[in-house]
């Protein structure tokens, strides 16, 4: 039974030896839909927010037609503390996030939670310009069954035995590290139609050792990433919102430019308010350098929004996976409480819908 799946263990058998390579070092997830979980690409955004709370679910499943070789779970929650408050001149966000990584049928699985903090600094006096800063610190676990792999000291004659000793020099098949990332970001709302939103993050500070052997020292190294994105309303029905993210991480990098569409199908386009309610529907295009092409679409309930997206495989891996890159939804819960005193005059802040 085994054998017919072997050229799958074969591709898994490399990813996972590739992590154990003395000059390489382990990378971290990503999504193509990053703006949708807003904590995890940058812990800075942690509360900013035109909202009280938000809570954030992304799943992101890669490269299919291998078994389900990637499939990726992330939740989040923060909330803008204090928001509105005059003895403060800005606000504070707080937040946790958690994710959980499988690959393949078990073989590999990478499980985190972190707990984030940032401050909002209202430089403007009323929420038009934002200087925010946040970091996070959490605690990783990463394990492998390594009864799921075949390797090729179990070639007995012509066929695999999965009770031969695969020979691999395994110390341990579990581990556990903390960890921590710093960000900073800037919100400009340049005028009601226009807004600006950038940021840096520092991922992996405490760049903690990741190995399942007893003879190689292997770490995990730091991710360095930037993120630019605007909002701009062409008239009451239609915004635009480009976007744009780098990331750098032990010697490779990945870019994704893209826009997305938005059309408001009622007159009431800001959405601000408890009384008011907004619905909208998007779409857009993004594109990962060297590697896919990204189809999205979504639409927005009054504080509810879903998205879809598809990475269709561009790369010289587009043999193995038939083009197929992988799916991936969002849905995002923001919850509006301008109907509480405390927050009545703290006004919105820039952070795109979209």
């Amino acid at each position: 039974m085994r054998l017919r799946h072997l050229p799958v263990y074969s591709l898994l058998i490399l990813i996972v030896l590739s992590a154990f390579n003395q000059k390489a070092e382990a990378q971290d997830i990503h999504f193509s839909q990053y703006y949708a979980s807003p904590v995890t690409l940058n812990p800075a955004l942690t509360g900013l927010m035109d909202g009280c709370y938000r809570g954030a679910l992304n799943y992101r499943n890669q490269y299919p037609q291998l078994y389900n070789t990637y499939s990726t779970v992330a939740a989040s929650f923060d909330a803008a503390l204090l928001k509105g408050d005059s003895r403060l001149p800005g606000f504070i966000g707080a937040g946790i996030w958690m994710y959980n990584d499988r690959q393949g049928d078990g073989p590999l699985n990478d499980f985190s939670i972190h707990g984030l903090l940032a401050y909002h600094a209202d430089i403007s006096g009323d929420g038009k310009y934002l200087f925010s800063i946040g970091s996070s610190f959490g605690w990783n676990q990463k394990s492998i069954d390594v009864s799921n792999l075949l390797f090729n000291e179990q070639q007995v004659g012509q066929v695999l035995d999965p009770a031969a000793s695969n020979g691999e020099p395994i110390e341990q098949q579990r581990f556990n590290n903390f960890n921590a990332s710093v960000g900073t970001s800037v919100s400009i709302s340049v005028n009601e139609d226009l807004g600006l939103l950038g940021g840096f993050a520092i991922y992996n500070l405490l760049t903690p050792t990741e190995t399942f052997l007893n003879d190689v020292d292997n770490s995990l190294g730091m991710r360095f990433l930037g993120h630019f994105s605007a909002r701009y309303f062409v008239n009451e029905q239609l915004i635009i919102t480009p976007r744009a993210i780098y990331m750098q991480q032990t010697g490779a990098a990945t870019y994704i430019v893209g826009t997305s569409v938005g059309y408001v199908i009622n007159n009431n386009r800001r959405g601000y308010g408890s009384s008011n309610r907004s619905s909208a529907l998007y779409g857009g295009l993004s594109y990962r350098w060297a590697d896919a092409i990204i189809l999205t679409a979504g639409f927005q309930i009054n504080e509810l929004k879903l998205g879809l997206s598809y990475d269709v495989n561009v790369s010289s891996l587009r043999v193995a996976s038939n083009g197929i890159g992988g799916m991936e939804f969002s849905l995002v819960y923001e919850k509006k409480c301008y109907n509480n005193p405390r927050n009545r005059n703290a006004p919105p802040v820039n952070c795109p819908r979209f």
